[in-house]
């Protein structure tokens, strides 16, 4: 049996969901993506009347507070990831995002460890 080398945590991408934040855009629940490349963390969602589009670019090192919280739903279990970062300005902004993970809840738990991991510096 073959298995595949693990991806370098610099190189995190995840499906996402935008539930909320400190940004002037409604939730309107966009669906997106959440990758980690190198030294900076990109979100990008699309609002599917594409009024209200996410696409922000947050460097690694401006990331002050990362956390995570599970909630239960009718039938399953979201992973949310909780991040605070400070903007070019150095004001603090706030992001809710939930791991899209169709999969067991281990693997979920475990996507949002490695998030946090990744995020936080800690190994």
């Amino acid at each position: 049996m073959i298995f595949k080398k693990p991806a370098p945590m610099e190189n995190l991408r995840s499906k996402v969901i935008y539930h909320g934040g400190t940004l002037p855009v409604p939730c309107r629940l966009q669906k997106g993506t959440l990758c980690l490349d190198g030294s900076r963390l990109i979100l990008s969602a699309k609002d599917p009347d594409g009024r209200y589009d996410i696409d922000l670019s947050i460097p690694r090192d401006s990331i002050r507070e990362v956390a995570s919280e599970e909630k239960k739903y009718y039938s399953t279990t979201g992973y949310f990831l909780m991040l605070g970062y400070a903007d070019s300005a150095g004001e603090l902004h706030r992001l809710e995002i939930e791991l899209r993970c169709f999969c067991r809840r281990a693997r979920g738990r475990a996507a949002l460890r490695m998030w946090i991991a990744a995020l936080s510096g800690s190994p």
